[in-house]
């Protein structure tokens, strides 16, 4: 592994939770520690080919969490067919980050809506957690450092897009609000392998 890439700005650990590797593709379950804060977090690379790859951050809708039938879709696709890594976390209430271990979308669809009225700094503190959660994945050897995209779907646009105001990594973005049309995101990203620069579609 590399030295994460902004060594300075967040105190962290990464342990890798669980690694599978099935069609091509390693799947690593992370625990990513900033400051008191936990941040579950999953990374996709090629089994088998150890060159670096640009990395895609992939947020969730509402009621869904890192792991939703839709995001492996994604990051599966990105990574057998398109040369690219993946990464996804857990948003607040959602996933691994649920402290009742529940998985019900609606109860954390609801718990959201609470938390995203009662907590001021939420986007600043999501914003915070991806970008910990770039240096940690760049830091790994199979993802290329530099220019990166984002790909994110309702609650995940809702932090994606304060998040690519923040990041001069983030060299694609790609928001959706609640339309899912995932060859159109596959031909928005391919231009990070480019170097290019785009704006949302």
């Amino acid at each position: 592994m590399r030295p994460p890439a902004a060594a300075g700005r967040y105190a962290r650990t990464v342990p890798v939770v669980d690694e599978v590797v099935a069609k091509g593709v390693r799947e690593r379950r992370l625990d990513i520690a900033r400051d008191e804060r936990r941040i579950p977090g999953v990374l996709w690379t090629p089994a088998e080919d150890a060159q670096p790859r640009p990395v895609v951050m992939l947020g969730h809708g509402a009621s869904g969490s890192k792991r939703q039938d839709y995001v492996l879709a994604l990051a599966r696709g990105l990574v057998r067919h398109h040369g690219l890594s993946a990464l996804a976390i857990d948003g607040p209430v959602h996933g691994d980050r649920r402290v009742d271990g529940s998985t019900d979308g609606e109860r954390a669809f609801l718990d959201f809506a609470q938390v995203w009225s009662a907590q001021e700094d939420l986007i600043d503190t999501m914003v915070a957690d991806w970008r910990a959660a770039l240096d940690v994945a760049q830091s790994f050897d199979e993802v290329a450092p530099g220019p990166c995209g984002f790909w994110g779907l309702s609650m995940g646009t809702i932090f994606g897009l304060p998040l690519v105001a923040a990041e001069d990594r983030v060299a694609v973005p790609h928001q959706h609000d609640f339309r899912f049309e995932r060859q159109h995101c596959i031909d928005r990203v391919d231009p990070i392998k480019r170097g290019a620069r785009l704006g949302p579609s």
